[in-house]
């Protein structure tokens, strides 16, 4: 067993002392900051809502009046104070009770009446009506005054002074960007937030803090205050005088108060407490430290960013810590919640509350105008997943998330697409009753009657049942924990097998257990507490399970400069390991580089670093790897699995090396692809890296050929720029066309220019020199919108002599025509058959290259029968 003071707590103003509530033993205890001297009595059933150095102020109810009442208690004596609904008390000295009377007038503006009671009967006395702003403002009383502060929930707060003795009130307006922590005495008003202002009458003047202090809580005397200043050996009690000097730092008693919130991760203690704010609950943010669990209890190291107020620090978690971080928006009492990767902010949520974490994975209760949601984000921001309105129970182990809604508790996997299985409907469930929680393939909540029920996560079938009224509980390694009052006990899960006892002495929701191990926190003396379960529980033996994973880019280029040029991925683990390995193969399955590490910290992998090269250092080509995790746990229980507990941890990678290339697809003919001189042209990437993104750069260019048989080539011109793959081009028949592409990616690398790629507009049949019968045929389907048609045997067409290096024929087939013969220079090349059962417009009839000169073509119908003796031509290409 480790116990240790962690030195802070949380603690409000009565006056000039301090005091602080234990809910468990109902004892009201007071503490004077400069003696340390503290004092404990045991408190009446009610509801406390006052406390003064000497007395305190219960809520009660007469039901057989059907109204409330107020009891003020002094050394054990109880005196009664009615009043009405719409003006209760707000606050407490030894002489008097003070009550707020908020009205709302016609034109919707409030107003607040300060009326002063003796606590022990007497007659009231009205001290003042004033504006009334935000909501009920905070009152402290002194001898001869009562001070009202009424903070906007912007910018600013409005201080008014009542003289306990009528007359005129005093208004003074101070910068209060945050809740204010605040003291009144007689002659000054002190205000905190988050710079300190001092008031003497209407004037306010700033308070020169010393180099490396931040104030916090005020306690304020009749000649001056003290405040409490926190900062790397200088924290202590200082003493600020009505006139604003801050005089040295004054010997603090250290008060010794235990934690608001404890936290186990990965063979460490986390912790929160109001060490330095504390006077006024809900004004102060909390310091977030760790220790590690060793044997004595390792040295405190302080988180750098400070929690909200109760309960701000939530979750430390492979590496992770997610904390409310102070207030936010729309509302007063709604949080930012702020998210680290080790000491690194990773992203801030507005105006949520957190409700559970585990690895990458968060789950916040948002805030707004309509119905607060839940919504699940990763721990670099990004949104996964949104509930439905009226999901509530929401728990979380890695990428398993676990909500209720309607009736049916959901099971999804958040690293996976969604789907009909994804999120799995676990039934029906009529006994699910406030939080639950989910380790591995359990799941435990309280039924709301009168049993801890276990789950199996992925069925829902009960594993086990135990009869317990629990106020929190938290299933780890198979193991329940739970709080019932001041006893924490844990329990196997396992019906009939009774529960272990670990300590009667407990905060009910100061604790937490991982593992093998327990924290708590003591209620008799506020001190942490670290212990081991019992061995016959057989707690932590799971093998190390993955959380999550981030840091994977979906495809990285380690030799582009300007972005991530190594692949680091971060691994969230549940145990920490004391040695690991990380085997990167290729799509052949050879390894290529083999990454390890020794002891991880906070379970969490963040030296897994991969340049893209082999192990000799050769930088590997464009491709899809894949990579595989072992290693071996810290405590010795294996090499870690997936979050199913029984996977291998492995995953891919896509690395792009090289630039990108580009070839053009585009027909050599325009007839193939269009009936007009309006044709499209197309072009694709050329085996792109994995993951990657293409743009590209298309360029054309005319080619012409003079009289004598000289190719003249044009300039080339920009034709098409972006993603497309494909654009119409306008040229005229009988012409040619010549194209080029290159590629750029997603990292800015260009290709080479491609292969250059002709394509030729043919010569139209009206082009065409006839001989015989031959009927000119408009067809919407054929070349030009014409096609030449004879069924006259030995009827031709003929071109005149022409300059080129290749010819083809383009007609149509259909199921009545023939054959054709086709002549170059007078010599037959082919006779080409024309048939086709059903009708097919723009084919190549027949094409060939020819010795680049002056060439002329002829083609000849020859009938087949009487039945087949069409031809259909449709024109003739010639390419350059």
């Amino acid at each position: 067993m480790t116990s240790f003071d962690p030195d802070g707590g949380a603690w409000e103003s009565s006056g000039t002392k301090l005091y602080s509530l234990d809910s468990a033993t109902n004892q009201l205890t007071r503490l004077d900051p400069v003696t340390g001297v503290k004092s404990t009595e045991p408190l009446r059933d009610g509801s406390l809502d006052f406390v003064s150095d000497d007395g305190y102020l219960l809520g009660q109810y007469d039901s057989a009046k059907d109204a409330f009442y107020s009891e003020y208690v002094q050394n054990g004596v109880v005196y009664r104070r009615d009043y009405a609904l719409d003006n209760p008390p707000c606050a407490l000295d030894a002489t008097a009770i003070i009550f707020c009377q908020d009205k709302t007038l016609a034109d919707g503006s409030r107003t607040l009446t300060i009326t002063s009671v003796p606590p022990k009967g007497g007659a009231a006395t009205v001290l003042g009506t004033v504006p009334m702003v935000g909501s009920r403002p905070d009152i402290n009383v002194t001898p001869s005054s009562v001070v009202l502060l009424a903070w906007d929930y912007a910018t600013t707060a409005t201080v008014y002074r009542f003289s306990r003795s009528g007359g005129a009130v005093s208004k003074v307006t101070v910068p209060t960007p945050d809740y204010p922590v605040w003291a009144a005495n007689d002659t000054a008003t002190l205000v905190n937030s988050p710079l300190p202002h001092l008031i003497t009458g209407t004037t306010v003047s700033s308070v020169s803090v010393p180099s490396g202090v931040a104030l916090g809580y005020i306690a304020a005397g009749p000649s001056g205050f003290k405040v409490w200043g926190s900062g790397v050996g200088v924290s202590g009690l200082y003493a600020v005088s009505t006139t604003g000097a801050v005089g040295p730092r004054v010997a603090s008693p250290g008060v010794s108060v235990g934690p608001t919130f404890l936290h186990l991760n990965a063979g460490r203690l986390w912790g929160a407490d109001q060490r330095q704010d504390a006077v006024r609950l809900g004004a102060a943010p909390e310091t977030v430290w760790s220790r590690a669990l060793t044997s004595p209890v390792g040295s405190e190291s302080v988180f750098p960013a400070k929690a909200a107020f109760w309960y701000g620090f939530d979750f430390a978690t492979a590496g992770r810590t997610y904390l409310e971080t102070g207030l936010g928006s729309p509302a007063p009492d709604v949080y930012d919640v702020t998210f680290f990767d080790g000491q690194t902010k990773t992203y801030t949520a507005h105006g949520s509350g957190i409700i559970a974490a585990s690895g990458p994975y968060v789950g916040l209760l948002n805030y707004g105008a309509g119905p607060s949601t839940y919504t699940i984000r990763r721990a670099d921001g990004a949104l996964l997943a949104t509930l439905p309105d009226g999901s509530s129970s929401v728990a979380l182990f890695g990428s398993r998330l676990l909500y209720s809604y309607s009736g049916k508790l959901y099971i999804r996997d958040l690293s996976a697409a969604t789907s009909a299985t994804n999120p799995k409907s676990l039934g029906m469930w009529s006994d699910t009753a406030g939080a639950v929680s989910m380790w591995g393939d359990r799941l435990a909540y309280f039924d709301g009657a009168s049993a801890i029920k276990v789950r199996d996560a992925r069925t829902g079938t009960v594993t086990g049942s135990l009869t317990a009224q629990p106020d929190t509980l938290k299933v780890d390694d198979g193991i329940v924990v739970f709080s019932e009052g001041s006893t924490l006990k844990a329990w196997n899960g396992v019906s009939g097998s009774a529960p272990v006892v670990i300590t009667t002495d407990s905060d009910p929701f100061a604790w937490d257990v991982e593992g093998a191990k327990v924290a708590w926190v003591g209620n008799s003396d506020q001190q942490a507490r670290v212990g081991s379960l019992p061995a016959t529980l057989n707690a932590g033996k799971s093998k190390p399970r993955l959380l999550g994973l981030m840091g994977l880019p979906s495809v990285f280029a380690p030799n582009v400069s300007g972005q991530s040029t190594t692949w680091s991925p971060q691994i969230d683990l549940t145990k920490n390991l004391s040695s690991w390995s990380l085997v990167i193969k290729n799509s052949a399955g050879t390894a290529v580089r083999t990454l390890t590490g020794g002891t991880t910290t906070n379970a969490s992998i963040r030296s897994a670093i991969w340049d893209g090269k082999s192990g000799a250092g050769v930088l590997q080509p464009n491709g899809s790897y894949t990579w595989t995790l072992t290693g071996v746990a810290s405590d010795g229980s294996g090499s870690p699995v997936g979050v199913d507990g029984t996977s291998v941890i492995a995953g891919s990678i896509r690395m792009a090396t090289q630039a990108p290339s580009a070839a053009m697809t585009n027909a050599a003919l325009a007839s193939s692809v269009s009936a007009t001189t309006t044709a499209p042209v197309t072009w694709k990437a050329v085996s792109p890296a994995p993951g990657t993104t293409t743009s590209f750069e298309v360029q054309a260019r005319v080619v012409t050929v003079s009289s004598t048989g000289t190719r003249t080539y044009g300039a080339w011109t920009a034709f098409s720029s972006g993603t497309a793959a494909s654009k119409t081009y306008v040229a005229t028949a009988g012409s040619v066309r010549q194209f080029r592409v290159r590629a750029k990616d997603n990292f800015g690398r260009i290709g080479s220019w491609s292969a250059v790629s002709s394509m030729l507009w043919p010569t139209d049949d009206r082009s065409l020199t006839k001989s015989g019968a031959w009927a000119d045929v408009t067809s919407s389907s054929s070349w030009a919108g014409t096609v030449r048609r004879s069924a006259t045997s030995g009827a031709a067409l003929s071109s005149s002599a022409v300059w080129t290096s290749g010819i083809s024929v383009i007609g149509m087939k259909a199921a009545n025509s023939g054959r054709l013969k086709v002549y170059v220079d007078g010599s037959l090349k082919a006779t080409v058959d024309l048939y086709s059962a059903s009708t097919v417009y723009r084919q190549t009839l027949w094409s060939a290259p020819v010795t680049y000169g002056k060439h002329t073509v002829k083609v000849v119908l020859s009938p087949v029968s009487t039945a087949r003796a069409y031809a259909y031509v449709d024109a003739i290409g010639f390419s350059r």
